[in-house]
């Protein structure tokens, strides 16, 4: 207490009155989207207790109960930490009651980011254009794979967000393939 400084945090975390700063907190959000990380952010939106669990404090929570910020209450921030992993794996976003501290009550929403699934292509052919392009407008992230060098062309495919050139027994080893992949 005192050092500025949350202990879960590290030096990457300058509080202020025990919070982290929104300013540092949408920076690691911003890192985790961009390097397509799924995190959940939690924000109080109304609380009993607004000395202690103000509306606005906001906590993030990321893959392996990893999390950053706080709530305003360790008790609180734990509760919040197991159900927003639970949402973050369903992919779901979700406003939950929680009773803390002499049966005070306040209400988190949890919002679960998640990064856009993929959409795997394979075979440059000219009808996978239109492929490409309605896939890119839908919010995939499009993959295009083809063995030949002339048609996993990334000149060809602008809307593609890879192209990668492989041969279908090297699928596995060449193509990022994940639980959101398709």
């Amino acid at each position: 207490p005192g050092s500025g400084l949350q202990r879960h945090c590290g030096s990457l975390c300058r509080t202020r009155d025990g919070l982290m700063s929104h300013i540092k907190l949408y920076q690691l959000l911003k890192k985790s989207i961009r390097d397509e990380k799924p995190v959940a952010l939690a924000t109080i939106i109304t609380s009993q207790d607004e000395d202690q669990v103000r509306p606005g404090r906001k906590l993030a929570v990321f893959a392996q109960d990893h999390a950053e910020g706080s709530l305003g209450d360790a008790g609180l921030d734990k509760k919040v930490i197991e159900d927003a992993t639970g949402l973050l794996k369903q992919g779901k976003s979700k406003t939950l009651t929680y009773e803390f501290a002499e049966s005070l009550k306040v209400d988190v929403y949890i919002e679960s980011m998640l990064p856009p699934p993929s959409l795997i292509i394979i075979g440059g052919d000219p009808d996978a254009v239109p492929i490409v392009q309605a896939a890119r407008q839908l919010g995939f992230k499009v993959v295009l794979v083809d063995h030949r060098k002339d048609f996993a062309n990334p000149p060809k495919y602008p809307d593609a967000d890879m192209t990668v050139i492989s041969r279908p027994e090297d699928l596995e080893r060449n193509v990022p393939f994940n639980e959101r992949a398709f």
